[in-house]
């Protein structure tokens, strides 16, 4: 059962349910996001299940054209920037995608994750939705996993490999670049080695690693890898400032 942080996401949530449901190409809609987890979440994410990619495009474009004149989506907004339905069409075809040497660990388990093993289910048509969650929970099967963990392994190293390299060639930036690539690898690999979905490899890394992982310990390292624990929070936003200033003096609008 779906609890929501506001009684306005509540209601945006079965607005935007109510109207998904009379459409033809919509099998299922499910709450997703932080939104699916977190008391404290802000946005409200939607995904649809549907057939195909055309069902997809019909079914957005629907949602795109509706939003706007829902006044329950419309009151989101009092809450806070960013506050807003955001609704995405899928269509539950899972499976391994293309990645290259720096590109990072492609989405995968992030996206069975979110979809589906940290999805709530809000309305379902058919059996659609029953059949894709017996099918990828609690977990993949143990070829596709070895397969998964021996080359999540191979980019960790290539990445870790070419630290020191970039270090010697004074390229602190494309040296950190790769660390930090190595450490979004190091997670993928910890989640599949315990047989585990991810729901991000760039956030809510200690609901993860404690959390869901129940590795406290492990999360305790982490920071220091690649340098949040030295990290000043209150000077985030003035240096967001100042490459904002940067943006408009360096490359102004055309």
């Amino acid at each position: 059962m779906a609890s929501f942080p506001t009684p306005q996401h509540a209601a945006a949530a079965a607005a935007a349910v109510a109207f998904v449901s009379t459409l033809p190409d919509a099998e299922a809609v499910s709450l997703v996001g932080s939104c699916a987890r977190r008391a404290d979440a802000n946005d409200l994410d939607l995904s649809v299940l549907v057939r195909d990619e055309a069902s997809a495009a019909r079914v957005e474009t629907a949602f795109a054209e509706f939003a706007p004149t829902a006044e329950p989506l419309a009151e989101l907004a009092a809450l806070g920037p960013f506050v807003e339905v955001d609704l995405d069409a899928t269509t539950g075809d899972f499976g391994p995608g293309p990645r290259g040497w720096t590109t990072g660990p492609d989405a995968f388990e992030v996206a069975v994750g979110n979809e589906l093993a940290y999805a709530v289910p809000l309305w379902e048509r058919g059996d659609r939705l029953a059949e894709l969650r017996a099918r990828w929970l609690p977990y993949y099967d143990d070829e596709l996993r070895a397969t998964r963990l021996g080359e999540a392994r191979m980019y960790v190293m290539n990445d870790l490999d070419h630290v020191p390299l970039m270090v010697r060639r004074d390229e602190p930036f494309h040296a950190f670049h790769r660390l930090y690539l190595a450490f979004q690898g190091f997670l993928q690999a910890v989640f599949i080695a315990r047989r585990t979905y991810p729901i991000a490899y760039d956030k809510w890394i200690r609901e993860q690693v404690e959390g869901i992982l129940g590795l406290p310990h492990l999360y305790g390292r982490l920071p220091a890898i690649v340098g949040v624990d030295r990290l000043s929070l209150p000077k985030l936003t003035p240096a967001a400032e100042e490459l904002r200033a940067l943006l408009d003096a360096w490359a102004p609008p055309p």
